[in-house]
């Protein structure tokens, strides 16, 4: 899980995924989409938020980085990229997701069974954008409406099932406004402080789980 709850976010772009059982197996399937780019999210008071194309690729890349799959963001993991039951990628459609658990287990069963239900009908992503390695964009139109695009992840954590698509609150995201906005008005501030944020990611290793 990620230690680092500050500045973590949660987020779900018009999330989609298939389930399909294995005949005469245990194994069951998740495919799908958590992630499409360029959806762009109003759900927000006082600004919109989309994911751009290419924005997990650093993430992915890092072998230091790895993915689990939950129900609800909460352990136990159902499947794990570092052992090949979760499979993360990018194409053009969005974060594309493959996923293999085993409902003989006990977790991945409840799982199931909700997703039968339909209990469970969605898919969040949990990462962040905090470090030197994570990249977004803030910009306001002439009627004064603010939109953020998120350029590129520092690291990407989890992708969870969910009963319905979540979003943590936007505290994170406003931080990272009002950043913008310190450096469009007091650039020299805003220099300082990144400055300062940097040197504390040094000195912990650039790393946030526990």
């Amino acid at each position: 899980m990620f230690a680092d709850k500050e500045h973590f976010e949660v987020r779900a772009f018009n999330p989609e995924f298939e389930v399909r059982q294995t005949p005469d197996s245990s194994e069951v399937n998740l495919d799908g989409y958590a992630i499409k780019w360029g959806s762009v999210d109003d759900t927000y008071r006082g600004f919109t938020e989309e994911v751009v194309k290419g924005a997990f690729q650093y993430s992915l890349q890092n072998k230091d980085h790895d993915q689990l799959l939950f129900v609800e963001h909460r352990p136990p993991g159902l499947a794990r990229r570092s052992v090949g039951t979760l499979a993360l990628s990018e194409d053009d459609v969005g974060l594309k997701l493959s996923a293999s658990i085993d409902i003989e287990d006990n977790d991945s069963k409840s799982a199931y069974i909700k997703i039968k239900r339909k209990d469970i009908q969605g898919l969040s992503v949990g990462f962040t954008v905090y470090g030197p390695n994570g990249i977004d964009e803030w910009t306001r139109d002439e009627e004064g409406n603010e939109h953020r695009r998120i350029i590129q992840i520092a690291e990407l954590f989890e992708v969870s099932l969910t009963s319905v698509p979540v979003h943590t609150d936007t505290t994170v995201a406003l931080r990272s406004r009002d950043e913008w906005k310190q450096t469009r008005d007091y650039p020299a501030i805003a220099r300082a402080k990144r400055l300062l944020r940097h040197r504390e990611i040094k000195s912990t290793g650039g790393h946030y789980h526990a």
